[in-house]
C-alpha cells in the first residue's frame, strides 16, 4: 500500500523533472534566437541610418565622439541636399537674376534656360553680358 503511494510519488517527481526540464530548454532557444532577431534589426537600422543604436551586449557601441561625426555628417548631407534643392529652384533662380540686372522683371515670357544653375536668357532685346 505505501509501496504504491511511494512509486506514484516518484513518478509523478519524474514527470515534473522532465516537464522543467523541456521548459528550459524551450526557453533557452527561444532567448536566443530572439536574441538573433534584435541584433539582426539592430544591423539593418545602423545599415540605413547615421547614428547606431548603443545598447548592445554583443556588438560594443563606439566611442561618444564617433556617434557626434556621424551624426553631424548625417546633418551636413542633409542640409546640402535641401540647399541645393533650395537654390535650383526655377522661382528663385528668377529673382536672382532680376536682383542681379540680367533679366527684366518685366518679362515673365521671356525664354529662359538654366545653365550650370543659372538662368540665362536667350530672349530677343535683351543681352545677358550687357544686363
Amino acid at each position: 500500500m505505501w509501496f504504491d503511494q511511494i512509486g506514484a510519488f516518484f513518478m509523478l517527481n519524474l514527470c515534473l523533472v522532465v516537464i522543467a526540464t523541456q521548459f528550459a530548454e524551450t526557453k533557452r532557444r527561444e532567448t536566443e534566437s530572439m536574441a538573433a532577431e534584435r541584433r539582426r534589426r539592430r544591423r539593418r537600422r545602423r545599415s540605413s541610418s547615421t547614428q547606431a543604436s548603443c545598447s548592445g551586449e554583443d556588438d560594443p557601441p563606439d566611442g561618444c565622439y564617433t556617434e557626434i561625426i556621424k551624426y553631424v555628417a548625417h546633418v551636413a548631407r542633409r542640409a546640402r541636399r535641401r540647399v541645393i534643392r533650395v537654390v535650383t529652384r526655377p522661382a528663385l533662380v528668377r529673382r536672382i537674376a532680376v536682383a542681379l540686372g540680367r533679366r527684366r522683371a518685366d518679362d515673365p515670357d521671356a525664354n529662359v534656360e538654366v545653365v550650370d544653375g543659372v538662368e540665362q536668357s536667350s530672349g530677343e532685346g535683351f543681352d545677358v553680358a550687357n544686363g
